[in-house]
């Protein structure tokens, strides 16, 4: 069998524009697929020669779409994962398709392609989206390329924060001041902390609530504030008590949520109740 293409480029192609090799058939000749004419995409056997001859005019690389992986590797790649998963986050996963990885660093999700959340142990109430992909990573189970984050993102997280793409992060401040605009954007919340929880995401409402709070402290709304943070708190004490063997280190991983309350003050009204 012929080396496989370097990283990032697909299949190897000869006669760029002509005709992409997809296997080497041995003394049958090779598989290819055809990239022009009339025929552009069928996939045909021809003789070892002509693809020579064809490579003898122009071998330069272009790129092809890779190969699905197959059924096996996904198995494969699956199991990897879970291994190197905590039953909280198997459940996450198994719930709504990503999950959260806590480290000295800051906190990942992973799951979404092309948008890691990230939240640095310095500010964890702001959340950013970026992206990091391993090179090569079209014909790889997605199973895989998350085993391979959940292992760098644990051994040197620094590593994908410094390579990341960054699409955004969320507004460290509301996007109101005055009351009623205030009033508006938090029973928009509340609807949106609800149907996290619905959908079992309980770490997402956790944050949500978090931010929030964070947000109406800004906004000189301290006894809204402390409310959100009251529930924030008991969100992550929920989540930590479903997993017994993991409690201590969800619960040291969230001392900044679980310290937030008593900064803001205990016993808050709630603030869809206007008080």
């Amino acid at each position: 069998m012929p080396a496989p293409a370097p990283a990032g480029t697909g299949h190897t192609v000869l006669g760029a524009g002509q005709v992409a090799v997809l296997d080497d058939l041995g003394p049958a000749g090779h598989l290819v697929r055809l990239l022009d004419g009339p025929h552009a995409g069928a996939e045909v056997v021809v003789p070892s020669g002509h693809v020579a001859r064809v490579a003898s005019v122009d071998a330069r690389p272009v790129p092809c779409s890779p190969r699905r992986p197959t059924a096996a590797a996904t198995e494969r790649a699956e199991g990897l994962l879970a291994s190197l998963l905590t039953p909280s986050q198997q459940h996450q996963r198994s719930r709504v398709g990503t999950f959260w990885v806590h480290v000295e660093r800051g906190w990942f999700r992973l799951g979404a392609l092309y948008d890691i959340r990230f939240r640095s142990a310095r500010w964890p109430w702001v959340e950013r989206s970026v992206c990091v992909v391993s090179e090569g990573y079209e014909g790889r189970p997605t199973a895989d390329l998350w085993a391979e984050l959940v292992v760098v993102v644990r051994a040197d997280p620094d590593a994908v924060v410094g390579v990341a793409n960054w699409n955004g992060e969320d507004r460290p401040r509301p996007p109101a001041t005055d009351r009623a605009g205030l009033t508006r954007w938090v029973a928009a919340v509340r609807h949106e902390l609800a149907r996290r929880r619905s959908a079992g995401d309980e770490l997402g409402a956790a944050y949500l609530a978090f931010d929030t709070a964070h947000r109406l402290r800004v906004a000189a709304r301290p006894a809204w504030a402390a409310s959100c943070a009251g529930t924030a708190a008991r969100l992550v004490r929920g989540w930590a008590d479903r997993w017994p063997d993991e409690a201590d280190g969800l619960l040291d991983a969230h001392a900044a949520v679980l310290d937030l309350p008593a900064a803001l003050g205990a016993s808050a009204p709630s603030p869809e109740r206007g008080r």
